[in-house]
């Protein structure tokens, strides 16, 4: 069973080395058996040329390189048009096969009678030597037949290669600009989301700060209603006489007037700053009955944090 298995895979390698091997030496046989076929014909021709025409060997190689050169090539042309009566299936490519052919045919007769006549003319006069060398020249005919096929045929491959490549490259181009068509969109798309959102945020912002002005100002008229409240109700209690609103007046002239009272009973003259802060304290304590802080002090009034304490502390200090 191993033996058996072991045979088997000697002929199957083979069998593979001859698959391989075969394109490749048909290959060679077609391209060489053209140029190696009209060799015995060749040399009958020189042989006799240069005994009966005294021809030398540089003009028998040429003489002999022609002629045999005129057979492949009109062998090739007369296989082409065969060929391209057949694809194009139209009559009218059907006259150069038949002007081919009748140059061969023409050819053949005359390497046949010329070789015929050569030999005769020598002294050759065996009556075998006509069928051997007509035989003989139809060698170069078959494989120069077979040399255009061949070549006909690789030139259809090649051209099919040539289609699929052509095809695999606008395939690719196509794959390229579809790719780069996409990646556009996708940039378009990123560049409007972006400035979709840089105006949110700028309409966002823009808002908010127009908030924060309608707030700021609604505060600001608040806070000069409270003082013209403040002012109101301070100015009608100095009209009554009552002796509370004539402390208060007192006090009253007293800040209008830029003094005020310290703890020992005496008066100073007053600061700008000091006057501005000393009466926003006296309104906001007779308004919400608690001094404000320092921080709302200096937002409000719009003045460093360290004279905002200082001027709330003194403030304090005389209110004691």
């Amino acid at each position: 069973m191993n033996s058996n298995n072991w045979l088997a895979s000697i002929f199957d390698w083979l069998g593979d080395a001859l698959e391989r091997f075969n394109p490749s030496a048909f290959g060679f046989l077609a391209a060489a058996l053209p140029y190696l076929t009209p060799i015995p014909v060749a040399w009958l021709t020189s042989h006799s040329a240069s005994d009966f025409l005294h021809f030398t060997t540089q003009v028998s190689f040429i003489f002999v390189f022609a002629l045999e050169g005129i057979g492949l090539w009109f062998t090739t042309m007369f296989v082409d048009s065969v060929v391209d009566w057949v694809r194009s299936k139209n009559w009218k490519s059907f006259i150069p096969v038949l002007m081919f052919a009748g140059i061969v045919t023409a050819y053949v007769f005359i390497l046949v009678d010329l070789n015929v006549t050569l030999e005769s003319a020598v002294g050759n006069q065996n009556p075998a030597l006509s069928r051997v060398i007509t035989l003989l020249c139809f060698l170069p005919l078959i494989t120069g037949v077979g040399n255009g096929y061949y070549k006909l045929k690789l030139e259809h491959k090649t051209e099919s290669q040539k289609t699929k490549e052509r095809q695999d490259a606008e395939r690719q181009e196509f794959q390229r600009i579809n790719l780069e068509a996409q990646t556009k969109v996708e940039i378009e798309k990123l560049e409007t989301q972006a400035k979709f959102q840089q105006e949110q945020l700028e309409a966002t912002t823009d808002l908010e700060r127009r908030r924060l002005e309608l707030q700021e100002r609604l505060e600001l008229e608040k806070l000069e209603r409270q003082q013209e409240r403040w002012k109101l109700k301070h100015s009608n209690g100095s009209s009554n006489g009552t002796e509370k609103s004539g402390t208060g007046s007192s006090k009253t002239s007293k800040k209008e007037n830029g003094t005020f009272g310290t703890k020992n009973g005496s008066s100073k003259r007053l600061s700008p700053n000091q006057q501005r802060v000393f009466s926003y304290l006296e309104q906001q304590v007779e308004i919400r009955g608690e001094v404000p802080s320092f921080k709302e002090v200096m937002e409000k009034l719009e003045l460093p944090q360290s004279t905002a304490s200082r001027l709330r502390n003194n403030y304090l200090e005389n209110k004691q």
